[in-house]
């Protein structure tokens, strides 16, 4: 059973544009043991077992962005990543560090 997660709201960004989610964000941390041999491919089967299609590896933007119409799930298999969520007023998510990242793009309609 994986740990709760921490959840918090991001506030709709007017000033820079950013409408965010009513919906909150779910941060599970050490959700996968980091000592499992192979865990980019582990975190991509669970991904894909709840009907969430790997999309990328290593790395995220170095610019805020938004969805319109998907939401993303990410998993940091190596490190730490250090992420903005919500635009320039939002929050911080991670820390600053070397680090790989499995990603994926889903429907908003999706599971």
């Amino acid at each position: 059973m994986p740990p709760s997660p921490d959840t918090f709201l991001l506030d709709e960004d007017l000033r820079h544009g950013v409408p965010n989610s009513s919906l909150p964000v779910l941060h599970y941390r050490r959700a996968f043991d980091p000592g499992m041999p192979a865990l980019a491919p582990h975190i991509e089967r669970c991904f894909k077992a709840n009907g969430w299609l790997p999309a990328w590896r290593y790395g995220l933007y170095p610019f805020d962005h938004f969805h319109t119409t998907a939401h993303e799930a990410l998993g940091v298999y190596q490190g730490w990543a250090l992420a903005r969520l919500g635009g320039p007023a939002g929050v911080r998510a991670g820390r600053r560090s070397a680090w790989r990242i499995v990603g994926l793009l889903t429907s908003l309609w999706g599971r």
